[in-house]
């Protein structure tokens, strides 16, 4: 084994073939084609190569929309449904990997150690989106609260997230309608509204 991709794979198998997540790392490796120096190579724990396991869908997520023509025409609602639903599209294919690595870890009120690296490229890249909204008019520009949108973005990711691992409606029919809700509500918020344009007017008015 050469590759981090071949050693990924290699702790996917693993997952769904033992029906558990490895106690150690030297659980995972015995009986395997995986050596610990190979491991160490890569990774100093098992944290660390399912932050970048269930990190690589939005990796593959990124990809597709760079490579879509018609993803750079969208306008921000458009983009953010693109962003959420090509992601819970690629979720799919590690869904039971997903679901016991979940099991496993303790319940936190942060963002879990499994998604660490999904959360910074995910804000990373709505920041763009919500900096380019901004530029055409489309996502208001508030003081101290427009710089915590993507945080926000990321809290509402994180409940869809939780949402589809429990989701056993056909084709996952029930997140769909969530996404759709939850990013229309977003936009909702994030856009300019009565009350910008009352702040803007006031401002106007204080300046004669």
């Amino acid at each position: 084994m050469e590759s981090k991709q071949e050693l990924i794979d290699a702790y996917k198998t693993y997952l769904v073939t033992q029906k558990r997540r490895p106690i150690s790392i030297r659980t995972f490796i015995e009986g395997g084609d995986v050596t610990e120096a190979t491991f160490r190579t890569y990774y100093k724990s098992l944290n660390q190569l399912e932050n970048e396991l269930i990190a690589q869908p939005f990796v593959r997520s990124l990809q597709a929309m760079s490579e879509s023509p018609d993803f750079e025409a969208y306008g921000t609602y458009e983009s953010l449904q693109a962003v959420f639903f090509t992601w819970i599209q690629e979720l799919e294919t590690i869904r039971e990997e997903v679901k016991l690595i979940e099991k496993a870890a303790f319940p936190s009120i942060t963002t879990p150690y499994y998604q660490r690296k999904t959360e910074q490229l995910f804000t990373g890249f709505i920041q763009a989106i919500l900096k380019e909204g901004m530029d055409r008019g489309e996502v208001a520009s508030r003081p101290f609260i427009s710089e915590k949108y993507a945080e926000a973005l990321w809290l509402e990711a994180r409940v869809l997230f939780g949402f589809w691992l429990n989701d056993n409606s056909a084709n996952r029919e029930q997140t769909d309608a969530a996404v759709d809700k939850a990013v229309g509500f977003a936009y909702d918020l994030i856009r300019p509204n009565a009350l910008d344009s009352g702040v803007d007017f006031v401002k106007f008015l204080l300046k004669k």
